[in-house]
């Protein structure tokens, strides 16, 4: 599978399942991360009922995150599940994620919060071109709420955080309820299911414009994600 040495460990740890092999079984996502024609390999893999399977050594770089610069400084984490639909983030897959995370974090002096533990959905495209062709796993239904607490997250001060000068708005999982459009053709509109995601509007009232990518708007994508 594709790999390179690199000379010291991660400086940041990024955990996220991979939206190409979200939908396929355990087998399948090994077979493809052991196929040196698909160019893409993973440190880990974990399955719903919580086992863990490790691909690539954590002292080698994976082909993983669609930009080499944060391939060469992260470590990757496959969840078996399927994005749309968060039943397949099981509470035994939640404990294993929070489990391992919490031991990469403890070896490697990696803060645990949200700037060090990244989704794939968090990671930008190597320009602005390439932004549209990244992914959105492990979707807006995702628990980091969960995750953090079985990792034992350094910050858990509230709804509301201020650090340096970016403001960041986490709202309850449980009781903050959203429909998206699906990411996938014809998807449609999914049922309203518990997140972590807020709709921005670009001025403070109910009937404005969601805010937008720019960078997708850019290039002209269809159905923009609003965020």
């Amino acid at each position: 599978m594709p790999r390179s040495p690199r000379p010291s460990a991660p400086a940041t740890l990024r955990t996220w399942p991979r939206w190409a092999t979200a939908e396929v079984d355990y087998e399948t996502t090994l077979a493809i991360f052991t196929n040196v024609q698909h160019f893409a390999s993973i440190h880990y893999v974990i399955q719903e009922d919580g086992h863990i399977t490790q691909m690539v050594r954590t002292q080698d770089v994976a082909w993983h995150a669609g930009n080499w610069t944060f391939n060469g400084s992260s470590i990757g984490i496959e969840l078996i599940g399927v994005a749309e639909d968060p039943s397949h983030y099981t509470d035994a897959q939640y404990r294993a994620t929070g489990t391992l995370i919490r031991y990469l974090t403890d070896r490697y002096d990696i803060p645990r919060d949200r700037d060090h533990i990244l989704a794939h959905e968090d990671l930008p495209g190597v320009n602005a071109a390439r932004q549209a062709a990244m992914h959105w796993d492990p979707g807006a239904y995702y628990d980091y709420e969960k995750l953090l607490r079985h990792a034992g997250a350094d910050d858990r001060n509230g709804p509301l955080r201020e650090r340096d000068e970016t403001v960041t708005i986490a709202p309850s999982y449980k009781s903050n309820e959203l429909g998206f459009t699906s990411c996938n053709p014809g998807g449609g509109v999914l049922a309203p299911r518990s997140t972590a995601a807020v709709m921005v509007r670009t001025e403070p009232s109910d009937d404005a414009p969601f805010l937008e990518d720019p960078a997708l708007a850019a290039v002209g994508a269809e159905d923009v994600v609003d965020v």
